[in-house]
């Protein structure tokens, strides 16, 4: 056993792997078999909510842990949070962390632990989540791009999505470009956040995606801060926005696998 008492926001586990346990560098991702490793936590309330970013952001990037493959997680929320996690479509629990967690990894709500098993006993019930890292993302853009989407479109949760939608962008081209959106993506624009299904979304990331590489500084606007301007942003170095990770499958043509191209025929 090796023992690292660090701050979890800021530690990499993948490194600890890498020089404690002398793994090889990488596991096959696209392998049916997930790797002989797992990362489990009791975690406090206080940072539960960043941490499973941080993780799902490193996730969709393969790597810090995930460099070993589709490694599971399985970890302890507020059972809020858990459900807002694992929550279906139309459901009043959906929000922001629902997509970025489903589009990524499946996960699923494996027990509930009640509040007095705890010491000191917390004012609320635990929820115990799995997380298994999907091996195709069901969204193809970066991880920022689609948490800018989910954060604005979320923002007014009991309002028509497209007021959200909005705030995407600076007043003079709101209407414009939200219009736009809206209508290549085929989404009724006075339907709310939580009747959207990740598909939607990720029709809206990459249409966003889209926009931000036409206008250079959208993926920067702030809507909290009008004196940003686009011209002003473009000069920024980060003025737009991050590509999506591009990742290659072995080319297999075994009789049961599911990369092969008969696979894709319709019958």
């Amino acid at each position: 056993m090796f023992i690292h008492h660090k701050d979890a926001l800021r530690t990499e586990i993948g490194d600890i792997w890498k020089t404690e346990l002398n793994r090889p560098e990488s596991i096959d991702w696209y392998n049916s078999n997930l790797p002989s490793m797992h990362v489990i936590g009791n975690l406090p309330f206080n940072i539960a909510s960043p941490l499973i970013i941080k993780y799902l952001r490193d996730m969709s990037y393969r790597r810090g842990v995930w460099q070993y493959g589709r490694v599971p997680l399985t970890l302890t929320f507020q059972l809020e949070v858990a459900k807002r996690i694992c929550s279906p479509i139309a459901c009043d629990t959906r929000s922001r962390i629902s997509i970025m967690a489903q589009y990524i990894s499946e996960p699923q709500m494996v027990f509930q632990i009640s509040g007095s098993c705890f010491v000191p006993r917390p004012q609320v019930d635990v929820g115990v989540v799995r997380f298994v890292p999907r091996k195709v993302p069901l969204v193809n853009t970066s991880f920022e791009v689609l948490e800018k989407v989910c954060r604005q479109v979320f923002h007014y949760r009991q309002k028509y999505m497209e007021k959200g939608l909005k705030t995407l962008y600076p007043p003079e081209l709101e209407d414009e470009l939200a219009d736009e959106l809206l209508k290549k993506c085929r989404i009724d624009p006075t339907t709310t956040s939580i009747r959207l299904g990740i598909e939607q979304f990720a029709d809206l990331a990459e249409g966003y995606n889209q926009q931000c590489l036409r206008h250079p500084g959208l993926f920067l606007y702030d809507y909290t801060n009008k004196h940003h301007t686009l011209e002003k942003l473009a000069k920024e170095q980060n003025a737009l926005p991050p590509p999506s990770p591009v990742f290659h499958p072995p080319s297999r043509g075994s009789e049961g696998d599911e990369w092969s191209l008969k696979n894709f025929i319709i019958q």
